[in-house]
């Protein structure tokens, strides 16, 4: 295996695992839509939006420096 082999490899793995993370936060983010659109309870609705929207920017890669960390 030549060296520029290992680095397109590594590229790709990078690539499909970026691809992996943003699926996932965009799951995520689907999830909560929907747990809001299922919830009686405003609070809890307004939670799971901003929890939505937090996982919608991190797909998008948006970095998650902790400022935007809606446990807070």
């Amino acid at each position: 295996m030549t060296d520029g082999t290992r680095r397109r490899g590594a590229f790709l793995s990078r690539s499909v695992n970026d691809l992996n993370f943003s699926r996932e936060c965009l799951r995520l983010a689907a999830e909560f839509t929907q747990l809001a659109r299922d919830s009686l309870d405003p609070e809890l609705q307004t939670h799971c939006l901003r929890m939505a929207a937090f996982w919608t920017d991190r797909a998008a890669g948006t970095p998650g420096d902790g400022s935007d960390d809606p446990a807070q």
